[in-house]
C-alpha cells in the first residue's frame, strides 16, 4: 500500500524491458507490447478508469450462471471493428447462456475526460439513439437485436439525471432501445444475484 495514502494500493505496470522478453511469446499481442513505452506516463484518472472497468468485469463474472460464458471486450479490443459507434463504448459485453446471448454496450461515467458531466451523459444517450437508427449494427450482425445499453454513473444524483434525460429522449424515438442505469457504488457493493440495474422507461 501507499504510505502516503494507506487506503490506496500500489499499481504496478510492466517496464519497457518487458517488451523484449514478452515479444518472444507468440501468444502476446504485439500492439499491447508497443503501448508499454507509454504506461508509466499515464495519469491517475485514466488508471482509475481502467481499474473500475476491471471491477465491472469482475461483477459480470460474479453474476454468471453455471454453464454461461462471458465475453468482455474493452475499447482496445474493439479497435478495427468499423461498425461500432465512432466513439467506442468502454466495453462490449456478451453473455452466452443455454437460452441465447445477451449483448450490451457499457459506458462508465467518471472523472476521466470529464465524463461524469451532464453533457457527457446527454451526448452518450444521443449517440446510441443515432447509432441504433443508422442501421450499422443490424447490417453487420445479420439483423441481430440491438444490444442493451448500460450506463454506470458516479453517484445517485447523476443516475437520476440520466434517468430523466434518457426517458425524455427515448419516448421521442421509434428505435427499440433498452437503457439500464446503475452507480459505481452499486457495482462495488453488489451481492450475488442482486439486480442493480434500473431500466429507463
Amino acid at each position: 500500500m501507499d504510505d502516503a495514502n494507506p487506503t490506496k494500493f500500489f499499481i504496478y505496470c510492466l517496464s519497457t524491458k518487458a517488451k523484449y522478453i514478452l515479444q518472444k511469446n507468440e501468444d502476446c499481442n504485439k500492439d499491447f507490447l508497443e503501448r508499454l513505452y507509454k504506461e508509466k506516463k499515464l495519469k491517475d484518472k485514466f488508471i482509475n478508469h481502467c481499474l473500475f472497468i476491471l471491477d465491472i468485469y469482475f461483477y459480470f463474472l460474479s453474476q454468471l450462471e453455471v454453464g454461461a460464458t462471458l465475453h468482455f471486450l474493452t475499447q482496445q479490443d474493439l479497435i478495427g471493428y468499423d461498425f461500432f459507434p465512432e466513439e467506442l463504448p468502454d466495453a462490449y459485453i456478451a453473455v452466452e447462456t443455454k437460452d441465447g446471448t445477451d449483448k450490451y454496450f457499457l459506458e462508465l461515467f467518471d472523472d476521466y475526460q470529464n465524463k461524469q458531466s451532464p453533457g457527457s451523459i446527454r451526448f452518450s444517450t444521443r449517440k446510441y439513439i443515432n447509432y441504433s437508427g443508422d442501421g450499422s449494427w443490424e447490417a453487420n450482425t445479420n439483423n441481430s437485436p440491438f444490444p442493451a445499453i448500460l450506463f454506470v454513473l458516479p453517484n445517485e444524483r447523476r443516475r437520476q439525471f440520466a434517468n430523466h434525460y434518457g426517458h425524455a429522449k427515448l419516448v421521442k424515438t421509434w428505435e427499440d432501445i433498452s437503457l439500464f442505469l446503475t452507480t459505481q457504488d452499486m457495482i462495488r457493493f453488489s451481492k450475488s444475484g442482486q439486480n442493480i440495474w434500473q431500466k429507463v422507461e
